[in-house]
């Protein structure tokens, strides 16, 4: 193991037609992935101050966090190197903006959590979402 990257992100829900959506980020550019929105937390600053800038930045949307999810720890490789991730994830509703692409090549798209749970890439993000599932709710964005 090399070393321990901290990251912080979060499931962005919204209410449509009665029912529960979550944006997920397609990130074209390196990892041609379906991910939760996320990013590095710099230095001098907290999860949730990590977690509100990479969301505005990546998704255009300035948001309010609901609550502290569990976190997700996972093995990563890269550069024949392997690195563990640990990603501090947040509840959070969008309170204004609009979706708007931090890469032109990358996308953005609501979906319900059936659809989240097929497209997510990666099974620990499959699995996670299963386990949270009970932590989202339209009371809780209302």
């Amino acid at each position: 193991m090399n070393e321990v990257i901290n990251k912080a992100g979060a499931v962005l829900l919204r209410e449509k037609s009665g029912k529960i959506e979550i944006l997920l980020e397609y990130r074209d550019r390196e990892y041609k992935d379906w991910t939760f929105p996320k990013g590095d937390i710099e230095k001098d600053e907290t999860p949730e101050e990590t977690a509100v800038r990479e969301l505005r930045e990546e998704t255009g949307y300035r948001i309010e966090i609901i609550e502290k999810l569990p976190d997700i720890c996972y093995e990563f490789r890269l550069n024949g190197g392997k690195n563990e991730v640990c990603l501090k994830m947040f509840l959070a509703k969008a309170i204004d903006g609009r979706l708007t692409l931090e890469f032109p090549s990358d996308r953005l798209r609501w979906m319900t959590l059936n659809e989240a749970e097929k497209t997510l890439t990666h099974q620990n993000l499959k699995d996670y979402l299963e386990k949270v599932k009970p932590n989202l709710a339209v009371k809780k964005i209302a």
